[in-house]
């Protein structure tokens, strides 16, 4: 804050992670948290009733024996208070409206290499990424986004188990087929799975719904930057020329 004048809210990564509460519990993690200045605490997809008792009461403790001031939890709520207050709509006239700012986001992060447009409905077929504990079971859909666009014609999911491509080349009806993956660069079976599938149809448009690295798999594809809702509508919007 003092050195790039940042003055809105800090968001800490997962405390349940080992590197932060490794050696000072969940409690302790959270109330060094606030003492070095995040205002929000994220914690992790396990035992979260648990752990948010354990903080409240490391919290309370560290107060009353003058670790953790008071005060620099009141500003902590003021500064998420005023956020909470804009995310609502009742943010002040003369500040930057926030209305749509994660598609505005989205909007500016996504970029297409080669002709993506499709020009009638498509088959799109997910590869799925498996769920982990960062993750878990993220609902992410690009067939959802298309369907406003009119440029749905199926849908289709592979995972780890099956289908294999030729078993899905031979299910594809006519038209376009896009092919969404999520970071398969991570794993040796999707980077096969997605290249063996390419080979196959050439004309495929690849959509990247996350990392970069997904991009170059095939000629004409799209990176997102993100796997949230905005980012799929941006590659819709672009998947249907708009």
């Amino acid at each position: 804050r003092d050195e790039l004048g940042y003055e809105g809210v800090v968001v800490t990564d997962a405390l349940d992670m080992q590197g932060a509460s490794g050696k000072f519990g969940i409690a302790g993690a959270a109330v060094r948290a606030f003492i070095a200045g995040a205002d929000l605490l994220l914690l992790g997809s396990i035992d979260g009733e648990e752990h948010c008792a354990q903080i409240r009461d490391g919290i309370a403790n560290a107060i009353r024996e003058g670790q953790l001031d008071a005060k620099t939890l009141e500003a902590a709520a003021a500064r998420v208070d005023k956020l909470r207050a804009s995310v609502a709509g009742g943010a002040k006239a003369d500040s930057r409206p926030v209305q749509d700012i994660g598609l505005f986001a989205a909007r500016r992060a996504v970029r297409a290499r080669g002709d993506v447009v499709l020009r009638s409905g498509a088959t799109v077929v997910n590869l799925s990424a498996p769920a982990n504990l960062a993750v878990g079971e993220a609902h992410w859909s690009l067939a959802e986004h298309l369907l406003p666009f009119g440029l749905l014609s199926s849908e289709l999911t592979v995972t780890e188990d099956g289908p294999g491509v030729e078993q899905v080349l031979a299910q594809l009806p006519g038209g376009p087929v896009v092919l969404a993956v999520r970071d398969a660069y991570r794993r040796s079976w999707q980077r096969g799975w997605a290249r063996s599938f390419i080979a196959a149809r050439p004309d495929a448009v690849l959509v990247a719904i996350g990392m970069p690295d997904d991009e170059m798999l095939a000629a004409a594809s799209v990176c997102t930057f993100g796997a949230g809702s905005v980012n799929l509508k941006a590659a819709a919007e672009i998947l249907a020329g708009r």
